[in-house]
């Protein structure tokens, strides 16, 4: 499923540590009324892995204790203690969430979902999701041992004993629905409090109670919001464009009482034990990241434009020198970085752009635009002071619901784009550029098919992504007519992307970009192999894809970003206690 510019609502805190124990508390400024601040600095080691992903601050119940995800790896520590806790074997780890009675840390690996002691002992595997989680997808322990989260749309729920995973709320329970966001448990884990996406471009907070009934009680028209809480005294707490608010809220009655407040700027991942201490990260809204250019061994080679947050997916033109990226700066513009002359802003519509590509002559950008009862398939000619135009229109009386992901082959003439209907379905679609016409469908099985590439050397060779299997694969098939498929990746795959003269397809699996190469007449693909692991590796991407990636006409320069670290904005654990002990957090 798809939802507007989601990934924006997945605020990033930043937090590593040299030795794992408490350096420094000090005061620091009040963020609500009276409350007293305590500020829990911790050292940090490198710049590869500065950020917390998937959620990775909570704090236990009774406020004895946080986990956190530090260099991807799970640690439990006492907040009366100095040394933390490392959990073993948890390369990888994502989304700790606390059982109702602290006794348990919930967290996920891949797709698995484990249990754990609030000591770090009796590592319990409890089931597999049958897909990767994402940073979306949340986790709330329930009073009745459930254990709730977010699938790929749909609310699922596991017994905390582990075993399969039946559906709490599905997306076909209402057609207004598009997916779920971060759920999280109300206090003592009487139900949850989620995130939805709706088709008419509406964010809702709702909260279900343990029989699974939804009940919507807040809706933000335009807001990103990511990381919600309930405290048991009566606030809700979320994040929201990198700072978190807390609107006052009756469990009892499920209804909000009073407009948001701003708790604290600039910071991310709130929690509220029952005692009401307060956690989140500071200095952490925002990330900077830099356009770089690495080669076949993963080294960076060359910066492009000057640093800043990137939205996915980023294009590079065809002669290597141009990079296309949208900026999160408020006015969700279309960037040109170039290796000459710096960065200039191409787009000036204060609409979403994003999922970018280059006509083949290096003139232009295709992109997706719009709102998210309207996005639609735009194209800007660079050096030219005409307004972007729309090629392909969507919305609720177009032929799609939403389209994005265009690619244009090699002539210029056919436009492949992924299309999504009021199914909420992905299929691949195309549009005869030269001699116009309507949209003409391409891969449209029952499983979500997106990301279509057309090979250089020959349109009629398509690689695209299916998710028919237990991953997400890139795949090979002939086009207009679908014939034979070719598996090109193996234990998951995105983002194809062809060498210039089409020998050599690429693509992502998590931080690996892996190659093979194509021959034609007959078409014949080769095992993968790994290229490299990508530095600094972006997670903030949804369902749970990887980070996006553009390669050179000669295969020897790869699009990518590396983070660019302030030393002066250190990212910190805030820790308030008794901010939540009153219903207005005095």
């Amino acid at each position: 499923s798809l939802s507007k510019r989601e990934i924006a609502a997945w605020a990033l805190a930043v937090v590593a540590v040299v030795a794992l124990g408490l350096s420094f508390f000090r005061p620091q400024p009040a963020t609500t009324n009276e409350a007293k601040t305590y500020r829990l600095s911790l050292p940090i080691e490198g710049e590869s892995d500065l950020r917390y992903t998937h959620g990775g601050l909570a704090i236990s119940p009774d406020g004895s204790r946080l986990a956190y995800i530090n260099q991807g790896k799970l640690f439990i520590r006492r907040l009366d203690d100095w040394d933390p806790i490392e959990v073993g074997e948890t390369d990888g780890v994502a989304l700790p969430f606390w059982s109702p009675d602290g006794a348990w840390l919930a967290y996920s690996i891949d797709s698995e979902l484990w249990k754990v002691r609030q000591d770090g002992t009796q590592r319990t595997l409890l089931g597999a999701a049958g897909t990767p989680f994402s940073s979306s997808s949340g986790g709330a322990w329930l009073a009745d041992d459930r254990l709730v989260y977010r699938d790929v749309a749909d609310l699922m729920a596991i017994p905390a004993t582990g075993g399969v995973p039946v559906p709490f709320y599905s997306v076909a329970a209402d057609t207004n629905i598009v997916d779920f966001h971060n759920p999280a448990a109300l206090p003592g884990g009487q139900g949850l409090v989620t995130i939805v996406h709706t088709n008419v471009g509406i964010n809702q907070i709702a909260v279900a109670d343990l029989a699974g009934v939804l009940y919507k009680v807040m809706e933000v028209e335009d807001g990103n919001l990511a990381n919600l809480c309930c405290s048991s005294s009566g606030q809700l707490l979320y994040t929201d464009r990198g700072s978190i608010w807390s609107v006052p809220f009756s469990v009892s009655e499920r209804a909000v009482t009073g407009p948001p407040v701003s708790v604290a700027r600039d910071a991310t991942l709130p929690g509220v034990a029952e005692d009401g201490t307060l956690v989140y990260v500071r200095n952490a809204g925002r990330v900077l990241r830099r356009l770089v250019l690495l080669d076949r061994q993963g080294v960076v080679r060359e910066q492009m434009g000057r640093p800043d947050d990137f939205w996915p997916a980023f294009a590079l033109s065809p002669d290597g020198t141009r990079a296309a990226a949208a900026i999160d700066n408020g006015d969700e513009d279309l960037y040109l970085h170039d290796l000459r002359q710096g960065t200039t802003r191409i787009t000036f519509t204060e609409l979403e752009h994003d999922m970018t590509s280059f006509s083949p002559d290096g003139l232009a950008v295709y992109f997706s635009t719009g709102t998210e009862t309207n996005y639609r398939i735009g194209r800007k000619v660079i050096d030219s002071n005409d307004p972007e135009e729309t090629i392909i229109p969507a919305g609720p009386m177009q032929p799609h619901y939403y389209a994005a992901c265009p690619a244009v082959s090699r002539d210029g003439n056919i436009l492949f784009y992924s299309s999504v209907s009021a199914n909420r379905k992905q299929d691949v679609a195309w549009l005869d550029l030269d001699k116009g016409g309507d949209p003409q469908p391409f891969l449209t099985s029952a499983a979500a098919e997106y990301g279509a590439r057309p090979s250089p050397k020959d349109v009629h060779v398509v690689a695209y992504v299916s998710d028919e299997g237990d991953k997400p694969e890139v795949y090979l098939t002939t086009w207009p007519t679908p014939g034979r498929r070719w598996v090109v990746s193996v234990g998951g795959g995105f983002w194809p992307r062809w060498k210039g003269d089409g020998s050599e397809l690429y693509f992502a699996n998590g931080a690996d970009i892996y190659v093979v190469t194509v021959s034609y007449d007959p078409v014949e693909v080769s095992p993968p192999q790994l290229l490299f692991s990508r530095p600094d590796y972006d997670d903030r991407q949804p369902f749970g894809w990887p980070a996006p990636f553009d390669v050179t006409a000669d295969g020897e320069r790869f699009l990518d970003t590396v983070l660019v670290v302030s030393e002066e904005d250190k990212p910190v654990i805030a820790v308030i206690p008794g901010w939540g002990a009153t219903r207005d957090g005095r």
